[in-house]
């Protein structure tokens, strides 16, 4: 594994910073006061209550429980004021305050007896707060980190992608597959409100955090450890995307804003075909697939028929699609950004309240990067260059987000919530490649247009019916429904081949299929009943006894399909006055070879014969190109929270134990086929018999979490869990694919085992003032037959496939600190540091002996049998300074870096390839005036690099690099 001597110094600097920070409370020697505010009639805590030390500027609110705390207070003796909006203030006089003393102070307030009729005090805080997020993790069972929608406003985060990066321990690959402790994809599962959503993705079913407009969600929450109401595919964790529900009161807010960024000065920005909807992210069907292409007959070169009637009808299926290939240059706009939503709640009745929330988001961005990519081979030890090329990639980008939702509330005992959200991203880019590869000599040309939109729509329904009789009993139902889809219309890829000696480039038509034009689609179907009852008792010694027990139903249905097509010229050869473009040519030109005029022209009436272009279709892995696959998950659950004293022993009661176990039913089968002719999949290893998976297993999956709060501030946790991971549908499809141009082929294998997983976690937290919090804690997780990439090395290629491998774990400390700077006098503002890390380190050994969905068997040519997670980086670390004025004015300065992680496998002697740091800095403004509030933000501010690559011999080889850019914002937002 690649070491860096940056990354020892930011450990040690760490270390540094947490000291200081201690350093901070603890430097002057001065005491505190803590406490807590409630009513005194009804004992409920009072939340957001003032305590303030008279004749200073110290002070504090209290938290979701009235708990407050004040640190560094100087020794002396002082006058307290404690306050709340429709209550009696309250003074304490002459409290003693010693140093290094902590000093406990208890208040209850009385309700003002002028306002006791006309004010009716909910002690709520937003749910998209830190202070709630807090509070939450507080009261929660499982270990949790989250952010919320509060700090990715703060952050400058335009997505959730974006937003995830900030919670402990977790990281995204790719810009939008998020890994939690270093485990991504089939180790991570993605919910929103609490219910599974389908994936647009063909590979995985991890959900693209990057569909989610930041502007919708109310928080994220990622959950570390396993609970049985937590689905059992549990691995990393799961993250749980939580939508804003209707406000308290009417709200109405509209947004403007414009971006830019460096990436875009001077650059020769470049797009291939363009519809009248593509502003929208909307294809309005000029890239569709012919509809006189027929959907149940591959284009063969090959006819029974009169073979010129046969190249004619192959030249009219060219000539009717409604683009060409070629590109142009265009003009890149400042992106924008449009938001509006608006909300209210009402109530007609003393015991109903109904309302509502909509939310609509639009934002576009133009991008364009330069990029180095490079691929190695091994020879005698050392490493030859057998692709190099500088890349020149313009993108167009899109994201729509359209949520609403509606609820209902009687005797605040019954709620209904109907929610809807659709979000939609789509992506036009063309890339201009230049250089070298095995098929190509130097200064070649590599041209690739490609075009995806991806979609979800997802409503539930949820009831909620709380049950206040002898005991407190609640039952939550939940029917929900998703749709995710992905379209890929004509991707195309040309190659041209540069002739020294004649100074001008052809067309590469003897080494590859000239003219590719792909078609890709696919769609994910997820339903799902959910039913939850809950039982909270008490007994006479007044001990809290939660009972909790549920199901859920559900099932999932993925469709995916790949067509493929490619030129030839009638005669078998290419006229060189055709393919041949002078050197100096515009780029323009490449692609003019595929008009209209220049295809196979036969008239049948006077038997004249003009030689062109055919379209035929690649047969190439067409009887597996496409698969469809099903998915039952049907569960049971019982868990309960009980104190482990009984009530009969204090030492014992500040001990709760939390345990269960939940039941999987689980059933899935995949089958491949050709997509046009539908014939499935056979191998003749097999002796003919259809390759696919057909897997059914029951699953026990046991909790048991031991919680101990030796004060009202602190929680020790320690908690065990087993759990499975399973195979994404595509790592079982036989199905070839390639992730991105350039990269290794990879083929899944129907017959791959579930893995069972060993969860074990301990953590300290400790609870200070409100929005404050210092946690600590340590995990370790045992895979048994792990799913794991390995290496197939052909005469030709090299690909990936999947195994089940023998052994794998992963361990780690994970911290999270969260402070106020107590020297900031109060009519200064608040300064909230943040800070959370991950140290961590994982180990997989994969097998010697691969085992082909063909049946044959062959060696795992992968570069080394043991190796770290992919994905995995043994640092993470995020800091923030959050600042808060008193006359609308805020900011934050935030950064996000990480330590190198394995990006991809190397085969034979060329070693892993790793990503390595990127160092992300940003920073945002804000300025409230009224019922404006203008914000300003930039983004990468250290022009920071992505680079991938290996060391070898103390030298290092990069394969992929390029920078995105620095990019800054102003946006303009109006409440009503």
């Amino acid at each position: 594994m690649i070491r860096t001597k940056k990354f020892m110094k930011a450990g040690i600097l760490l270390f540094m910073m947490m000291g200081i920070g201690a350093q901070l409370h603890a430097g002057n020697g001065g005491g505190s006061l803590k406490g807590r505010v409630i009513d005194y009639k009804t004992g409920q805590a009072l939340v957001g209550a003032n305590v303030m030390i008279s004749g200073t500027s110290m002070g504090a609110a209290t938290d979701l429980d009235g708990h407050y705390m004040i640190y560094d207070v100087l020794p002396g003796t002082y006058d307290i004021s404690v306050s709340y909006v429709g209550y009696e203030n309250q003074a304490v006089k002459g409290l003693q305050i010693q140093k290094d003393e902590n000093h406990y102070l208890n208040v209850a307030l009385i309700p003002s007896v002028m306002n006791l009729s006309e004010i009716v005090v909910e002690a709520q805080a937003s749910p998209n707060s830190d202070t709630y997020l807090i509070s939450e993790k507080r009261q929660s069972s499982n270990v949790q980190d989250g952010i919320s929608g509060s700090q990715m406003s703060r952050s400058g985060d335009s997505n959730a992608a974006d937003a995830v990066k900030r919670i402990t321990g977790v990281s995204v690959l790719n810009g939008n597959t998020v890994y939690v402790r270093g485990l991504g994809d089939r180790y991570v599962s993605t919910q929103m409100n609490g219910v599974p959503i389908p994936s647009p993705e063909p590979e995985k079913k991890s959900v693209p955090l990057n569909l989610f407009s930041t502007g919708i969600l109310e928080s994220i929450t990622a959950y570390k450890t396993f609970t049985p109401d937590l689905p059992g595919s549990f691995g990393g964790g799961t993250v749980d995307i939580r939508t804003k529900a209707y406000p308290d009161q009417r709200i109405f807010n509209a947004s403007l804003g414009f971006s830019g960024s460096t990436d875009l000065m001077g650059a020769q920005f470049r797009l291939g075909s363009r519809g009248s909807m593509d502003f929208f992210g909307f294809d309005d069907g000029i890239r569709s697939l012919p509809a006189a292409i027929p959907d149940n007959k591959i284009l063969s070169k090959y006819s029974e028929n009169d073979v010129l009637s046969h190249y004619q009808l192959l030249a009219d299926y060219g000539r009717a699609f409604t683009t060409d290939m070629t590109s142009s240059e265009e003009k890149s706009f400042m992106p924008i950004s449009l938001g509006f939503n608006a909300g209210n709640r009402y109530t007609p009745a003393k015991n109903l309240e109904y309302g509502y929330y909509t939310n609509v988001h639009f934002s576009n961005d133009y991008g364009y990067r330069e990029e180095i990519f490079r691929k190695y081979s091994a020879s005698d030890n050392n490493m030859i260059v057998r692709t190099d090329l500088l890349n020149q990639r313009s993108s167009y980008k899109t994201n729509l987000s359209i949520s609403g939702s509606m609820g209902a509330k009687i005797n605040n005992q019954h709620k209904l919530k109907l929610s809807s959200l659709y979000t939609h991203a789509s992506e036009n880019s063309f890339m201009y490649g230049n250089g070298k590869t095995p098929n190509l000599d130097e200064k070649g040309i590599y041209l690739r247009e490609y075009y995806v939109e991806k979609s979800l729509l997802n409503t539930s329904l949820t009831g909620l019916h709380h049950f206040d009789n002898q005991a407190d009993s609640r039952v939550e139902w939940i029917i929900n429904t998703g749709l995710s889809q992905l379209s890929e219309p004509d991707g195309k890829i040309q190659n041209y081949k540069y002739y020294p000696g004649e100074d001008l480039y052809r067309l590469a038509s003897s080494s590859a299929k000239a003219g590719i034009r792909d078609f890709t689609k696919g769609f994910d179907f997820n339903g799902n009943v959910d039913v939850n009852y809950s039982l909270n008792l008490k007994d006479r010694f007044d001990e809290l006894y939660k009972i909790k027990t549920g199901g859920r139903l559900q099932y999932m249905l993925r469709s995916f399909q790949k067509r493929s097509f490619y030129h030839e010229y009638s005669n078998g050869t290419w006229p060189d006055e055709l393919i041949s473009l002078d050197a100096k040519s515009d780029p323009d030109s490449f692609g003019e070879i595929f008009r209209e005029e220049n295809y196979f022209l036969y008239s049948s009436k006077d038997q004249q014969v003009r030689e062109g272009l055919i379209l035929l279709e690649s047969t190439d892995g067409a009887t597996r190109n496409a698969y469809d696959a099903q998915e039952i998950n049907n569960a049971v659950y019982v868990m309960a929270d009980v104190p482990l004293g009984m009530g009969r022993y204090k030492t014992l009661s500040k001990w709760r134990i939390v345990g269960g176990v939940r039941i999987e039913d689980y059933r899935v089968t995949i089958a491949s086929y050709n997509p046009v002719t539908g014939v499935p999949y056979t191998s003749d290893i097999l002796g003919g018999e259809q390759v696919e998976t057909n897997l059914h297993e029951t699953a026990l999956l046991p909790s048991l979490n031991l919680v101990f709060n030796p004060s009202d501030y602190q929680k020790f946790r320690i908690s065990y869990s087993n759990t499975v991971a399973r195979a994404e549908f595509r790592e079982m499809a036989p199905y070839e694919f390639q992730a991105f141009y350039g990269g290794n082929p990879v083929v899944g294998y129907p017959y791959l085992k579930s893995s069972r997983i060993g969860n074990y976690d301990f953590r300290y937290e400790w609870y200070r003032m409100a929005g404050e919090i210092f946690s600590v804690g340590a995990f370790f997780k045992d895979f048994l037959h792990p799913i794991e990439k390995v290496i197939i090395e052909t005469a030709d290629e090299s690909y990936i496939t999947f195994q089940n491998a023998e052994h794998a774990s992963t361990y780690g400390i994970e911290v999270d600190y969260r402070t106020h700077l107590p020297f900031i006098p109060l009519e200064s503002g608040k300064i909230m540091v943040t800070f959370n890390t991950t140290f961590s380190r994982s180990r997989v050994k994969s097998p010697e002996t691969i085992r082909l969905f063909t049946g044959a068997e062959t060696p795992n040519n992968a570069q080394s049998l043991v190796r770290p997670l992919q994905g995995q980086s043994d640092i993470m670390l995020n800091i923030s300074l959050n600042y808060h004025g008193l006359k609308g004015f805020s900011g934050s300065l935030s950064y996000h870096t990480f330590s190198p992680r394995l990006n991809a496998l190397g085969s034979g002697d060329v070693p892993n390839e790793y990503e390595f740091p990127f160092h992300s800095l940003n920073l945002t403004f804000n300025k409230s005036m009224g019922s404006f509030n203008l914000s300003f933000k930039v983004k990468n501010i250290l022009n920071s690099m992505v680079r991938f690559g290996f060391e070898k011999d103390d030298r290092l080889y990069i394969t992929d690099q390029y920078r995105p850019g620095m990019g800054a914002g102003i946006s303009l937002s109006y409440a009503m």
